[in-house]
């Protein structure tokens, strides 16, 4: 290993930051890649593993592989406990990483907004572990409807609730409707259609709210043609895994609430001692540097330029 290349250290193996890896693989840099999983996750289609549309290796591939085999980057799976920057050093489980440039692009993570209740009870869509549980829990209501048919409609085991209509929450919406009519065509049979029940609740006036209205609008009348409840302007106060208590005082009794209603920064950047903006993300220049420390760039979901 040549000592005199200058090392740069990539904290995360999502699309920022495998991108910045094969770029400067091809100068003269030695590259150094943390991820605490082995893993690529394409989480754009992480709803269709929670619907049982596709299988968890479907989207989730070794970073390894992704890389290739000719050595360029140092790939390290190792959880990043914290950065020193004054010492230019990534602390992890596995040892401390010096570097000479820091690229910090852990991503985001599921935000509650301080609903604790929720964050008990509903169900993220944000990992791959989470897809697979939400695929799991949702066929498992199905199989213990199946035995109490009658009942199964009124105790809310066929009721379906995802809060947030993001691109996430609709997508969401939409498969699990699909998969509900597959299911019981197919496997359940002594179910009723008219019993499984999906809501899509949006605190915000429209579907889709950071999308052009004429898409949300199209995505919304979709949804409903295909059976789906669209609750818009409507938040949620309370939830104890059966009982769903909404800001209108309505009450919906269900046993499955997927949350997609936000995000936040990966928790990694609330060690850095640094000011935050919202969502815990770190304000940078145009050019994902750092205020302050040209040295280090951060990039994604918990980033935000221009402030």
């Amino acid at each position: 290993m040549d000592a005199h290349k200058k090392t740069a250290v990539i904290v995360g193996a999502g699309f920022a930051g495998l991108r910045a890896a094969s770029k400067l693989a091809k100068g003269n840099v030695r590259v150094v890649l943390l991820d605490r999983n082995n893993y690529h996750l394409f989480q754009p289609l992480l709803y269709q593993v929670a619907t049982a549309g596709l299988e968890p290796e479907h989207i989730a591939k070794p970073v390894r592989s992704i890389l290739g085999s000719r050595g360029r980057v140092h790939f390290i799976m190792a959880e990043v406990t914290d950065v020193d920057l004054k010492a230019k050093v990534v602390h992890t489980d596995r040892g401390d990483v010096q570097y000479d440039f820091l690229l910090i692009a852990p991503g985001s993570e599921t935000a509650f907004f301080g609903l604790t209740a929720f964050e008990r009870h509903a169900l993220p869509l944000k990992g791959l572990e989470d897809a697979v549980t939400i695929r799991n829990h949702v066929l498992r209501c199905f199989e213990e409807a199946s035995t109490e048919a009658e009942a199964a409609g009124a105790d809310g085991r066929l009721t379906f609730v995802i809060v947030g209509a993001g691109p996430t929450g609709v997508e969401m919406a939409g498969a699990l409707r699909e998969l509900t009519d597959v299911s019981l065509h197919v496997d359940h049979p002594e179910l009723r259609a008219a019993d499984v029940k999906i809501l899509l609740i949006e605190g915000k006036e429209r579907v889709l709210p950071t999308m052009p209205p004429e898409l949300g609008a199209a995505s919304q009348a979709i949804l409903r043609q295909k059976g789906v409840e669209v609750l818009i302007g409507e938040a949620v106060a309370d939830y104890d895994g059966r009982r769903l208590r909404l800001s209108s005082g309505r009450v919906v009794m269900t046993r499955t609430v997927i949350w997609a209603a936000g995000v936040r920064a990966a928790s990694l950047v609330d060690k850095l001692e640094l000011p935050k903006a919202s969502m815990g993300r770190i304000p940078v220049e145009p050019t994902l540097q750092l205020r302050g420390s040209p040295d280090v760039f951060i990039v994604g979901g918990c980033s935000l330029s221009g402030t």
